[in-house]
């Protein structure tokens, strides 16, 4: 899962769990290690391909 913060910028991936309040305690725990990437962890994502652009998205799904 993609954690990350509108304000900062920080975010960071995380193994996926159906329970989202694990994944955001594990988000803080890794940010109180230092082992959070602070920026731009997104945009090497979608220059890879892994991850689409919300504008991507809007587009794909147009008006459904």
């Amino acid at each position: 899962m993609h954690v990350s913060c509108t304000k900062c910028g920080i975010e960071d991936l995380l193994e996926f769990s159906k329970n989202f309040d694990e994944v955001f305690l594990e988000f803080l725990s890794r940010f109180d290690k230092g082992l959070v990437t602070e920026r731009g962890l997104s945009e090497s994502l979608k220059d890879e391909g892994i991850i689409r652009g919300e504008n991507e998205i809007k587009e794909m799904i147009g008006d459904n």
